[in-house]
């Protein structure tokens, strides 16, 4: 009779702790709707503002000027169009800035 009593304490005892601990996360998730989370928030710096507005200005902009490469066309078919490295790299540098 002991030994069915032990095992009948160790299950209450289980059944005690399981009920306890659902209980305990019951409250959690109760108090965790009850906390408002704040909303992610992102920051630009000027320099991003810029950037962004620089680009939204960009994709307005047609890639190819066809007119240049109209009058550039035949000169490049026929193997006389030659730019200078000097000009080129002129260019590229003023673009930057």
């Amino acid at each position: 009779m002991v030994v069915k009593t032990m095992i009948i304490n160790n299950n209450v005892q289980a059944v005690t702790g399981a009920y306890q601990l659902a209980s305990s996360n019951a409250a959690r998730k109760s108090y965790a709707r009850e906390i408002e989370t704040p909303k992610d928030e992102a920051i630009f710096s000027d320099m991003g503002q810029s950037f962004s507005s620089m680009l939204g200005e960009l994709k307005g902009i047609d890639d190819v000027r066809a007119e240049k490469v109209d009058n550039l066309r035949p000169s490049i078919e026929n193997g006389i169009y030659n730019p200078s490295a000097n000009d080129i790299a002129a260019k590229m540098l003023a673009m930057l800035g």
